[in-house]
């Protein structure tokens, strides 16, 4: 009897707070499911690249020259000098070396005699006109060094070379120096979208972060219980004694209920789980360095043709870097110890491309494994915790998605009570992704919950209209109550 009373009067109190919680929230209702209504559309207005990888002969050696031919670096760069990586590119005819100091600054050397050469912002306009196919001029070149509306976290890459053209649309490309990448593409329309998106969907605007949040999770609570009082007073009242615009509200606010619960459940998840002080979206660079002069090696001689290259700062000293990508599929986990994983990735005709590197100390010339380069970069994270195994990742996944850019990565596992996984870019020597089990569950909700992956078999633009759809109901219900209310 007293569970009888009980749910008799919580059933009483959710019927009597609908209209008083949807005073409450209605603008953060409207907000977010306009701005869910829109993304999917700017999406797909969004200026696109016209090359998706730098031009070959920027990343491999000069016509009839080898990278194994070059000198090693240490007998044309001064000894002493302090680097965190040197990368081999191409620049009309002339193999360069791109040197990073421990500063992050670069210098651009010939890599046949040390000398230098400033051929940076040339380089960083030609890739900028080889993603965008521009011939008109640019406007200007300048570095950014922070996130903004016009170049959001959600681009990761940092620092950048911004390059506007002249053009009515305000066409920008951002190149990612290092990598010859493209990191973003923008013009106007996008850009002010970008700030409507988060100033309306994530607040921006409220610059106290943990007050933010608690403020977000609130009103997503309150949208969740003012959802449910809705039906409880659906079900609670005979409709056909109820006005026709008070019906049809009802009833379509049935329909939206299940995406309402969804949508707020994933979106409480995604504010509360991350970690705002270290998201794991953020690189970590490894902290080391070495001198030029302990890099007297050259490079491998099994390094294969058509490779890039590169010297990586480990803790153990310097270490040759060759890399490319390869037709073909992996077979098992990397360095697995059930599986006695040697570090090699033997690739099969036709399958999914997978990265072939090959590993060896810029001091001695002695090969080194990818499971050990990948161990040692995860170190750090993983706190002394004793390692599984290590595991390319070529594609992304729900575990490891598109937002973090990067790939390929290796997963490196170890053996904690949640599971903690580290995604290190061997390329860039950083850690590009840590996820523990709080992470993966609030991935998994806001991948299926939240961008409603799980009618990826419908494809892209099927699953973006359904999303559409329903947001711009939740928004039509929305408004539709808050007309009945000023009626009442």
């Amino acid at each position: 009897m007293a569970l009888r009373g009980f749910l008799s009067h919580g059933r009483h109190w959710l019927l009597s707070r609908h209209r008083r919680l949807a005073l409450w929230v209605f603008l953060p209702a409207l907000a977010w499911s306009l701005t869910g209504l829109l993304h999917p559309v700017m999406s797909r207005w969004q200026p696109s690249a016209v090359a998706k990888q730098p031009p070959v002969e920027l990343v491999t050696a000069p016509a009839g020259l080898s990278w194994k031919a070059l000198p090693p670096p240490a007998s044309v760069l001064p000894a002493e000098l302090q680097l965190r990586e040197l990368r081999a590119l191409t620049w009309r005819g002339v193999p360069f070396w791109m040197a990073q100091l421990p500063d992050g600054s670069l210098r651009h050397v010939d890599a046949r005699n040390g000398k230098p050469a400033e051929i940076e912002r040339e380089l960083v306009e030609f890739l900028a006109r080889h993603y965008t196919g521009e011939s008109v001029a640019a406007v200007s070149l300048s570095q950014v060094t922070a996130f903004s509306a016009e170049y959001p976290v959600v681009n990761r890459y940092l620092p950048v070379w911004r390059v506007a053209f002249d053009r009515p649309d305000g066409l920008v490309a951002f190149i990612e120096p290092r990598s010859l990448q493209l990191a973003a593409l923008t013009d106007t329309w996008k850009t002010r979208f970008s700030a409507l998106f988060g100033n309306l969907h994530s607040w921006k605007w409220w610059a106290h972060e943990p007050s933010r949040d608690v403020a977000m999770v609130l009103a997503l609570g309150l949208i969740m219980v003012m959802a449910v009082a809705g039906v409880a007073r659906v079900t609670a009242v005979d409709g056909s004694a109820r006005p026709a615009m008070r019906r049809w509200h009802g009833r379509l606010g049935l329909l939206v209920t299940l995406a309402v619960l969804a949508w707020c459940v994933s979106g409480m998840l995604h504010v509360l789980v991350i970690d705002k002080g270290r998201p794991g979206f953020v690189t970590y660079p490894l902290a080391s360095s070495f001198r030029a002069g302990e890099v007297v090696m050259p490079a491998p001689a099994n390094l294969p043709e058509g490779a890039r290259l590169q010297v990586l700062a480990t803790p153990a000293g310097p270490l040759w870097h060759g890399y490319q990508l390869m037709p073909g599929h992996l077979h098992g986990a990397v360095g697995d110890k059930q599986s006695g994983g040697s570090g090699h990735l033997h690739a099969e005709q036709g399958a999914a491309p997978v990265l072939h590197e090959v590993y060896a100390s810029a001091r001695t010339g002695e090969r080194v494994e990818a499971v050990d380069y990948a161990r040692m970069l995860a170190a750090d994270v993983a706190s002394g915790a004793r390692w599984l195994d290590v595991e390319p990742v070529t594609r992304f996944t729900h575990e490891y998605g598109f937002v973090q850019k990067r790939l390929p990565v290796y997963k490196v596992r170890f053996d904690t009570p949640d599971t903690l996984a580290v995604y290190v870019d061997p390329v860039d020597a950083a850690v590009a992704s840590v996820v523990h089990d709080a992470d993966r569950v609030e991935g998994f909700s806001f991948a299926y919950l939240h961008k409603v992956n799980w009618l990826d078999f419908l494809g892209k633009d099927a699953r973006d209209l359904v999303a559409g759809v329903f947001s711009a109901l939740v928004f039509a219900v929305t408004l539709w109550g808050l007309l009945l209310w000023r009626r009442r």
